[in-house]
């Protein structure tokens, strides 16, 4: 019974053997595949990385950044007008109707009281209402 089952042992060793010395060439091209895809997608970070930096220096900059990929018109630029408040209490539409109204007059370079007038002309009529109490 001893010898069968050592047989039985041999014979399945063996066949591992051979599956491991099969399958260690496709292992091999698997690992160098992964390792050529890590690199592209590091690179394709980086330079993801490098243009959002960019973005966020010509945003601190108000657009005045000229550069070989952006060039900026500082006569007129295309700025959609913002989003109209409805009186959501989320803090994120907050920020954001207020974010969009600072790059709206940024862009049309408003004077500080005429960004104070303005600025109701973007809120919906329940919030007029409150607004003129």
């Amino acid at each position: 019974m001893q010898e069968a089952l050592n047989i039985k042992a041999s014979k399945c060793l063996d066949h591992v053997k051979s599956l491991e010395d099969s399958l260690q060439p496709k292992v091999v091209r698997v690992e160098g595949e992964l390792a050529r895809i890590y690199t592209k997608l590091c690179g394709r970070f980086k330079q993801v990385e490098e243009e959002h930096i960019l973005c966020k220096k010509v945003i601190a900059q108000g657009a005045s950044v000229a550069t070989p990929a952006t060039t900026l018109s500082s006569s007129k630029i295309d700025v959609l007008r913002p989003k109209p408040y409805n009186g959501s209490r989320n803090a994120k539409e907050i920020d954001n109707y207020f974010w969009g109204l600072e790059q709206y007059f940024k862009a049309h370079g408003l004077e500080e009281a005429k960004k104070v007038d303005s600025t109701t002309l973007y809120l919906t009529n329940a919030v007029k209402i409150w607004w003129r109490r």
